[in-house]
C-alpha cells in the first residue's frame, strides 16, 4: 500500500546502502507520473541554502492551519539523504504502526501532515511545499 514507499525510502537511506553511501537526494515518485519537461533542473543549491530538506507539492495553508491531508501529495517526494529525512521517516513509519493511522485519511499523506501540523518545530523548518 501507500505506506511501503516510507519503509523503502528508509531502507535506502540507511548508512552503508547504495543510495545511503552515495546520494545526496532521492526522489520519489508513484508509478503514475508523466515526466513532461526533460531539462527540468532541481534547485537543489537552493533547498542546500534554506536547509530543506524534503521536497513536494503542498498547500501551507491546508497543511500548516487546516491539517488537512489534501495538503500535500507524497506522489512527488524529494528527500535529502540525511539525518534529518531518516528521523521523518522512523516518525512516519511510527504513525503507521500507531492507534493513530486508522484515523488518518489519504494514507501517508495523512501521516506526513499528522507530523507537519503536530509537531511544526521539528518537521516545518526542513520541508519545502511548492
Amino acid at each position: 500500500g501507500q505506506w511501503n514507499k516510507v519503509a523503502l525510502l528508509a531502507a535506502l537511506m540507511e548508512p552503508g546502502t547504495a543510495a545511503g553511501a552515495g546520494a545526496d537526494w532521492l526522489l520519489w515518485v508513484d508509478d503514475d507520473i508523466l515526466f513532461s519537461d526533460m531539462s527540468f533542473e532541481f534547485p537543489l543549491g537552493e533547498y542546500e541554502t534554506a536547509g530543506q530538506w524534503l521536497g513536494l507539492w503542498g498547500d501551507e495553508v491546508m497543511t500548516y492551519d487546516q491539517g488537512d491531508t489534501e495538503g500535500v501529495n507524497t506522489g512527488t517526494m524529494l528527500l535529502r539523504v540525511n539525518e534529518w529525512s531518516r528521523r521523518l521517516l522512523s516518525a512516519l513509519a511510527s504513525v503507521a504502526s500507531s492507534p493513530l493511522r486508522p484515523t488518518l485519511t489519504n494514507h501517508d499523506q495523512g501521516g506526513l501532515v499528522h507530523l507537519l501540523h503536530s509537531e511544526p518545530g521539528t518537521w516545518r523548518p526542513h520541508t519545502r511545499l511548492e
